[in-house]
């Protein structure tokens, strides 16, 4: 759970200097599906989407978030 934001020119001329995870979530919409051997970068910030997080971490946080 979170939110980001990321200027432009991270998505272009920072590209190889500024690392992302690339997999499933951040691939492009219109391609997902066609199982590409090659990436295909969805644009904005959804390249940098990621899977869900992990139920430990998740409910970790949580119960820090609880009011009491």
């Amino acid at each position: 759970m979170g939110a980001i934001y990321v200027n432009d020119r991270y998505l272009t001329e920072y590209r190889e200097t500024f690392p992302m995870y690339q997999g499933w979530w951040g691939n492009n919409n219109k391609t997902k599906f066609m199982m590409k051997e090659d990436f295909d970068p969805a644009l904005g910030a959804d390249s940098f989407k990621l899977s869900n997080p992990s139920p430990v971490l998740n409910a970790m946080l949580m119960s820090s978030l609880e009011v009491r």
